[in-house]
């Protein structure tokens, strides 16, 4: 249906472009700094109100509405999240994106009109959107209808190759095998699942959700193990190599290690500065790299349970971070539209990777 931008390219434009393409009252421009002040501070709230402050300023803003949505559904505010939906409805910039934020905000806000209205373009954005494709030995995609999911945030192999786990909302975690035929669904969250993966020997899943827990699943029989907490979203989750620790990043401002077959909590670790959005534990287990909502990457020493390294040099928010094989160099990916590679010993800038989108 031609070219589709993403609302979260959308959202994540620099604050100068958004000076430099409208102009903006500068009454607009404070509500929407205090905003992102706020968003990066973790206090929900606040946000909400700044948005609500900008958006009333500058009703049109369609890069202010993106930031908005998303800062509302976090904190739970679905009458901010309608209005936001609607203003990037109207622009017309994301079809059929704006579409099932639009639904699925109205529902949560029991906005029935709303709803209704987008029902039946729901069900075509569905359609296209609730897939994940198997590639295999160069043939054409073997397409696997998720069902109820309405949008799919990470999908991960076993270590033999027979069978793959994906994650989305609302609440999805299913497993299938590489023809396409569902094996299992994982079922106990009562939030997105953001992230899953198979164990290192394949025995076991875990799954991240903005529920405020992590599991652990029988990977053979979609059998829940273990339920890891923390006091928010947890946003990522990663084996060591050897698969005998996991950690786990949260929107909490606290990574976590636990003992895999213990399923103790070993290390808890409060970086307080923001939500981290994901963790990766060093190939030779001794340290954590995360990525912070701030813009910065972390390196933890879990010897010491202090932070070794903070990098700085995105410009927005770090949502990636991860080891090379040999734990000699840390790349990162940032909603600023870069990949940066880093010596993770003395947090030297290695290379910089630009793209035209957000990463």
């Amino acid at each position: 249906m031609g070219q589709t931008i993403r609302i979260c390219s959308i959202a994540l434009l620099m604050l100068p472009a958004l000076v430099e393409a409208r102009r903006v009252e500068p009454s607009t421009l404070g509500h929407y700094v205090r905003a992102r002040v706020a968003d990066q501070r973790g206090q929900s709230e606040q946000a909400v109100r700044s948005y609500t402050a900008a958006l009333a300023s500058d009703p049109e803003n369609v890069m202010i509405a993106s930031r908005a949505y998303r800062e509302a559904v976090e904190a739970g505010h679905y009458a901010l999240a309608v209005r936001s939906a609607q203003t990037i409805d109207i622009a017309g910039l994301a079809p059929p994106d704006a579409h099932i934020l639009l639904y699925i905000s109205a529902l949560k806000n029991r906005d029935w009109r709303t709803a209704e209205q987008r029902l039946t373009v729901l069900a075509i954005a569905i359609a296209g959107r609730a897939r994940s494709g198997i590639f295999r030995d160069g043939a054409a995609p073997i397409e696997i209808p998720i069902g109820r999911a309405q949008r799919m945030y990470d999908v991960n192999w076993s270590p033999d190759g027979a069978r793959i786990v994906v994650a989305g909302e609302p609440a999805v975690a299913q497993v299938y095998g590489r023809d396409g035929t569902l094996a299992f669904a994982l079922v106990g969250h009562t939030g997105r699942v953001a992230r899953a993966s198979f164990s290192p020997d394949g025995r076991l899943i875990v799954t991240a959700s903005s529920d405020h827990t992590a599991r652990l699943w029988d990977a053979d029989t979609g059998a829940p193990i273990a339920v890891l907490p923390h006091d928010g979203s947890v946003l990522a989750a990663a084996w060591s190599r050897d698969g005998a620790r996991l950690a786990t990043a949260g929107f909490d401002h606290h990574l976590r290690v636990w003992d895999v077959a213990t399923r103790a909590l070993l290390i808890d670790l409060d970086g307080g500065k923001a939500p981290y959005l994901d963790v990766t534990i060093s190939p030779d287990g001794r340290e954590l790299a995360a990525a912070v909502q701030t813009g910065e990457a972390e390196i933890w020493n879990l010897a010491t349970r202090r932070r070794r390294l903070g990098v700085v040099g995105h410009a927005f928010i770090t949502t990636n971070a991860v080891w090379s094989p040999d734990g000699g160099l840390l790349a990162t990916a940032s909603s600023d539209q870069s990949v940066r590679i880093w010596d993770p010993a003395n947090g030297a800038v290695l290379a910089t990777f630009r793209s035209p989108g957000e990463v």
